[in-house]
């Protein structure tokens, strides 16, 4: 029986499709929030434990 992959893992495989040389643009990351039914806040959170830096914020949100 196959398993189902975690919001928190199907969060981090899309940060780390979407990041190139380490960092992820801000609206990439409001872009992924919407699409994967999470806050901003959260893909920051997860972002930043995956070491991976949010770039070109222009309203602060992360």
């Amino acid at each position: 029986m196959a398993s189902r992959k975690s919001k928190k893992e199907e969060v981090i495989e899309a940060i780390n499709e979407k990041a190139s040389d380490k960092a992820l643009k801000c609206k990439v990351a409001q872009e992924l929030a919407e699409e994967l039914g999470v806050s901003t806040r959260r893909i920051g959170e997860i972002a930043n434990e995956v070491n991976i830096k949010i770039k070109n914020c222009q309203l602060g949100c992360f």
